[in-house]
Order: C-alpha cells, then sequence, then structure tokens
C-alpha cells in the first residue's frame, strides 16, 4: 500500500510555510506550544509541549512518507542580537543554552534518523558555534518575485511591505536532499517603512509578528523540493 506524502513543520503556528503544500495534496502537521489541535483541510495542527508530541512524531514518520521537516526552533535565548542578556541568563540558568538547542535538535535529530530532508531557520544565531556555521542565508525581498505584483502580506499588511520587500538576516541549516530555493529578488524598501513602527516592544504579538515566515521564502522552499 503506498503511503501518504506528509511534511512536518516544529514550532511553526502560522500556515504560511504548509500551504504551498498542503494546496498540492500534501498533508502538512504545524506543531507548536500556542496552537490547539484542529485541522484545516491539509493543514492539521497539534498544539502542546514538543517533548509530549515525541509518539506521534515517530508514528507519523515511520506511517507515512516524509517529504520535508521544517523546524523554527525558538530563537530567543539563541538570537546574537540578545547577547548582551546572555550572562544573566547562564546565572539565572546554566542550562539555558542546552535547553534552547534542544528544541533545534528536535527537528535534526528526527529529519537524520529517517533520512529526511529538512531545514532549520533562526536569525543570526548561536547556533552558529553550538552547531555549526549556516548552509545559507537570505533576507525576505531575496524571495519577493515568487509573489505576485500587487502581493499584500496575508496576514500583516499594515506592517509588512507587499512582496516581502525588506531585509531581515535569516540563518538556514538543512540536509539530507534538501534543496536550497532560488533567490528571485525585488527591491527592499528604506528603513523608515511605515509598518515597522508598530514592531516594538516585547509583547507576545510582537515576536509573533517579527517570527512569521515570509510567503515568498515559503512557496520558494515548496517549488525547489517538491517532487
Amino acid at each position: 500500500m503506498e503511503k501518504k506524502k506528509i511534511a512536518i513543520f516544529l514550532f511553526s503556528k502560522s500556515e504560511i510555510i504548509a500551504k504551498p503544500w498542503a494546496d498540492k495534496g500534501i498533508e502538512c502537521h504545524l506543531f507548536d506550544i500556542k496552537l490547539e489541535d484542529s485541522k484545516n483541510g491539509n493543514i492539521i495542527k497539534w498544539g502542546g509541549d514538543i517533548n509530549n508530541r515525541r509518539k506521534l512524531l515517530g508514528e507519523l514518520v515511520r506511517e507515512n512518507e516524509c517529504v520535508l521537516i521544517g523546524c523554527f526552533s525558538p530563537c530567543t535565548d539563541l538570537a546574537i542580537s540578545g547577547a548582551r542578556h546572555f550572562e544573566k541568563k547562564a546565572l539565572n540558568d546554566s542550562f539555558f543554552w542546552a535547553k534552547a538547542m534542544g528544541l533545534y535538535w528536535h527537528g535534526v535529530f528526527l529529519a537524520d534518523f529517517f533520512n529526511i530532508p529538512y531545514f532549520c531557520e533562526n536569525p543570526m544565531s548561536m547556533i552558529s558555534s553550538l552547531d555549526r556555521k549556516p548552509d545559507f542565508k537570505f533576507h525576505p525581498h531575496e524571495f519577493g518575485q515568487y509573489l505576485p505584483e500587487g502581493h499584500t502580506h496575508c496576514l500583516y499588511p499594515d506592517i509588512y511591505p507587499g512582496c516581502d520587500a525588506y531585509k531581515k538576516e535569516t540563518w538556514i541549516w538543512h540536509g539530507n536532499g534538501f534543496v536550497p530555493p532560488v533567490k528571485r529578488p525585488v527591491e527592499p524598501v528604506g528603513n523608515n517603512y511605515p509598518g515597522w513602527s508598530k514592531l516594538g516592544g516585547k509583547s507576545e504579538r510582537t515576536k509573533e509578528i517579527r517570527s512569521v515566515t515570509p510567503e515568498g521564502y515559503s512557496i520558494a522552499v515548496f517549488e525547489a523540493n517538491f517532487k
């Protein structure tokens, strides 16, 4: 019996990365602590602590043909932009990096054990020192041409410019046959784009907006790796 094709996305709350795959009939499983268990067509969401979902993850990859694992592990304790806080965090919890890297390793170990193409995403990150240098770097605007003319952001049109025409350096670690997407850039907007003024503060909503996956990148990954 032919196995069903699925894709797994860890620590991903929005459907942006999954949508191109789901639209082509691939069943996509999103895991994030802030989600509630639900189903929307080919997109299935699983909430709760990832550590409590290990059995389910194992069943999914054994019983189906998993074509991709995408891992968006939290960057709070890994982003180089927060380096000034590392000493204080280490004094409060000497294992804070180990815990943060443990979430990253969820994706890598699962993909390596079952030989599944994968990518792990983080902004400029200590992963480069704690594991290895990134395999790929990009800014959202470098995939802007994958989006149609006149595009507006699907979730935050008042914050992000159309066609992902902004800069935010993101690093990618990948393996097991994952194909890096081809860049098709548009000209980025300047630093005074009106939407940027709404991204201040440390609220959960602000963090969520800042971490949203670029739409152009999501399409580019799909086009490079869908077989």
